[in-house]
């Protein structure tokens, strides 16, 4: 990614923690005079004087865009003007303006072509679309609203954009006020107040079964109108856990994305992903501020550290132990607060978010129990605890007859007996889950990795993807709030992508199955990318994008291809940058660079080779004994070595070759039955035959193709199913066929008549370039045989069948002057007289 978006080298990094404070103290002077900003600033910032300078910063770019208005341009364009009551947006002509955010402002309107009577809510962005966020940030809001259609839920109407270029949104017009002004004008008693928060939970946990966190919850989103109905507004913010649509759109900006400090989470503060517990916590200190009248701390006008302060490390004072606020006296004793209320509202408020509650149904499950007078799931179920809440809702059989104690006697063990079978479905649910994590975790990798190098292991693998797969799915309807079960998840489906169909690996062949494996894996990964994820997240990303670059390359798309490899280097290179002390990252970045070498055409890939080998020769400098070291160094010299080849630098082709086979080798001693390293070895040895033959030394290019023929002969006896062993071996013949061309016509055709055999199945089951590609070069080499015998008609009929695979796999490397020599004597061919 451009290192545009990192902090200048002299300056320190903004910790994600800042931003919250930054955005908040930003909204708090903006519209302050220069000189009253300016002291303000000062005052909140004496301790952090790196900060001030970044507000200054930020200030300075507001001041600069609003004069733009009049005096400038907006990246080319004239900013337009601002959108004044009267106007008309879509079919609504604006009637009053009710609000205003980060993004723009808020109308009501009322429908104004006639065709009936409506009244709405508007919101216009505030300035023209071009060049900013704000069109990515809208697009995102409208699909959300438009996937949640709930009765406590602001309902999307429609949407467009304005003849200026200012996005609006037309929703349903709420004509009512927040939650907790609703419960003091109304003076509303706790059960009341309970039972509208009920409502609220009900429109949250909806909104979080279609994959959206709202994340700024507060009660000026929470509006109640005059049918005492609440709904949750503004999800302008909101961020799809699971982008359906794959473009994995996130607002960027200085700050994680718009919260209120006084409702944010402990983790958002700290800058880490948001899930579904942020807005349980921010329920909690809704729920705290309805029934206890005051927010459970305030951070306005708060220094930043003493804000961290409060909300990270402070512990709020018990509902039922908060300062009154004398203004609006509570309808109720307080101490009704204490026990349940406070149990309630400190669990969903919990710094950790493992102990909140799982979900809002869950919160609103405890809520309706105490309503009803049963134990709530927040306290532990001692016997007197319960047997003072079922004497609590048979107050009127204790007072009548002694017989009240046999009922609520029996009415506790009932209790106790249905909460603990709660609890054990629970815990057997949470075992259930676990069990098949591990099930699929073994799957996939312990039993898969235990009969890899077994010779004859490619059906059995093919089970593993079958049987593991079923697994998956049901883990990934449960991991949207689970970063370490979403990295898992990402690593079992490249495991499995591997095994259906990934390059240089044994695979099944399956390339589109492998391709969709693959992008889910990435599904599950772009989430949790940012500046603070940890080496796991940025390395199966690279991984993830790697791989489907190669796929895509097979399958023909190459723009696809080139996308993906530049989005891993991004990747890695945003590692590095914001990991700079950690010792992975150049290695990253070369994973990275090496597939985009890979991807890119010769001349363009040439200095990125050069560039990833002086990485890897350092990685195997450090580590030595690595086994991964000397394959990355031997590898990429393979590729270079051919781009020198192609040039016709055959003496610096061959010194990479022989690099590459001298540390083949010493892998191959070392583990002499491991597949992959067989097949290593076997490319080592035809590359550098290859540069040999060009040299003039036939018969020791002769004795390298026979010890390449020798091993992959052995892989593909083996193991049958290996596609990418036949697919290598099918090449070997046919180029062993074109070096017999100046040796043994009979031994060159039959060479040439076997590569056709194998090289035909694995293009029928693969059906991927590379496969018609190899098996254009095979039919050439068969007719320059057949040509070279004088059976011309065969030779012929083989040159046409050669010219119309090429036509197919043109685009893959090294094939070019193949495919014109083919094209050549096909027209020779035509030119020919016939007999």
């Amino acid at each position: 990614m451009s290192t545009e978006s990192l902090p200048p080298a002299d300056r320190r990094p903004t910790d994600p923690s800042d931003f919250a404070w930054i955005e908040a103290l930003f909204d708090r002077v903006v519209e302050l005079a220069p000189a009253a900003r300016q002291q303000a600033l000062a005052e909140a910032c004496q301790h952090r004087p790196d900060l001030q300078a970044e507000l200054e910063a930020l200030l300075a770019a507001h001041d600069r865009l609003a004069s733009a208005d009049t005096d400038g341009d907006d990246e080319g364009g004239r900013l337009p003007p601002a959108i004044a009551v009267g106007a008309r947006v879509g079919a609504y002509r604006l009637i009053e303006r009710i609000g205003e955010g980060g993004m723009g402002e808020v109308f009501r309107a009322e429908r104004a072509d006639g065709v009936f009577a409506s009244e709405v809510a508007v919101k216009v962005t505030r300035s023209s679309l071009a060049g900013h966020d704000l069109l990515r940030r809208f697009q995102v809001e409208r699909q959300i609203l438009a996937s949640l259609n709930h009765p406590n839920i602001v309902t999307l109407l429609d949407g467009g954009a304005t003849s200026t270029g200012q996005a609006y949104l037309i929703m349903e017009y709420v004509d009512g006020v927040p939650v907790t002004q609703y419960c003091r004008a109304h003076s509303l008693r706790l059960d009341q107040r309970l039972r509208l928060f009920l409502a609220v939970c009900e429109g949250v946990h909806f909104a979080h079964q279609h994959a959206v966190v709202h994340r700024d919850l507060k009660p000026a989103n929470v509006l109640v109108g005059a049918d005492g109905v609440p709904k949750v507004v503004d999800f302008g913010i909101a961020k799809l856990l699971d982008d359906p649509t794959g473009t994995g759109v996130t607002t960027v900006g200085i700050t994680p994305g718009p919260l209120t400090p006084n409702y944010a989470s402990p983790e958002q503060l700290r800058g880490l992903p948001v899930t579904t517990s942020t807005d349980l916590y921010a329920l909690g200190v809704i729920l705290y501020e309805l029934v206890a009248g005051v927010r459970p701390y305030d951070t306005q006008g708060q220094t930043l550290d003493r804000m961290l302060e409060i909300v990270l490390h402070t512990e709020p004072p018990r509902p039922s132990a908060s300062t009154a606020d004398d203004s609006s006296p509570l309808p109720y004793e307080r101490t009704r607060l204490r026990g349940d209320i406070d149990a309630i509202v400190l669990k969903a408020m919990h710094k950790d978010p493992a102990h909140r509650y799982t979900s809002a149904a869950e919160l609103a499950r405890d809520i309706t129990r105490y309503l009803e007078g049963d134990p709530i799931l927040a306290r532990s179920p001692s016997t007197g605890y319960v047997l003072r809440r079922l004497a609590a809702r048979h107050k009127a059989l204790v007072a009548v007859t002694s017989l009240a104690v046999v009922a609520i006697v029996a009415a506790l063990g009932a209790a106790l007996w249905q909460r603990q079978v709660a609890r054990r479905e629970q815990l057997r649910a949470e075992q259930r889950f676990l069990e098949v994590r591990h099930l699929a975790n073994s799957l996939i990798f312990k039993i898969h990795d235990a009969v890899l190098p077994l010779a004859g292991s490619t059906p059995v693998r093919r089970t593993i993807v079958n049987e593991a797969l079923g697994y998956l799915e049901r883990l990934a309807a449960e991991s949207s709030n689970d970063v370490t079960l979403r990295l898992e998840l990402a690593a079992a489906y490249r495991q499995l992508g591997a095994i259906l169909g990934a390059p240089q690996e044994a695979n099944l062949g399956d390339r589109a199955g492998a391709l969709r494996l693959y992008e889910r894996a990435r599904e599950m990964l772009v989430p949790l990318v940012n500046r603070k994820a940890d080496y796991d997240v940025f390395a199966a990303l690279v991984s993830a994008d790697n791989t489907l670059a190669t796929l895509y390359l097979q399958k023909g798309g190459s723009d696809h291809a080139i996308r993906d490899a530049r989005e891993a280097v991004d990747s890695a290179g945003l590692f590095r940058a914001s990991h700079p002390q950690d010792p992975r990252g150049p290695s990253l970045v070369a994973r990275a660079s090496f597939t985009l070498a890979f991807i890119l055409p010769p001349a363009e890939a040439r200095p990125v080779w050069e560039e990833t080998l002086r990485l890897y020769e350092h990685e195997l400098s450090l580590h030595p004994s690595d086994p991964e070291a000397p394959r990355n160094v031997a590898l990429v010299g393979k590729y270079l070595g051919a781009i020198l080849e192609t040039a016709g630098d055959f003496p610096a082709a061959r010194a990479h070759y022989d690099r590459s086979l001298q540390l083949d080798e010493q892998r191959l001693r070392a583990a002499p039955t491991d597949p992959r390293v067989r097949f290593d070895a076997a490319i080592s040895f035809s590359n550098l035959a290859s540069t040999t033959e060009q040299l003039g030394d036939l018969d020791t290019a002769a004795a390298l193709f026979e010890r390449s023929l020798a091993l992959r002969r052995s892989l593909v006896a083996a193991d049958p199913l290996n596609v990418q062993a036949r697919n290598r071996l099918a090449y070997l013949l046919a180029r062993l066929a074109s070096f017999n061309l100046k040796r043994n016509l009979v031994t060159a055709l039959a060479y040439g008549k076997e590569a056709i055999e194998v090289q035909q199945q694995v293009l029928d089951k693969t059906g991927d370039r590379r496969a018609r590609s190899d098996l254009g070069f095979a039919w050439l080499q068969v007719g320059l045989v057949q040509e070279r015998t004088g059976a011309h008609s065969a030779a012929c009929s083989a040159f046409q069948k050669a010219v119309k695979l090429y036509e197919g796999g043109s685009e893959v490397m090294g094939t070019s002057d193949q495919a014109a020599q083919a094209a050549e004597m096909a027209r020779g061919c035509a030119a020919r007289p016939p007999f």
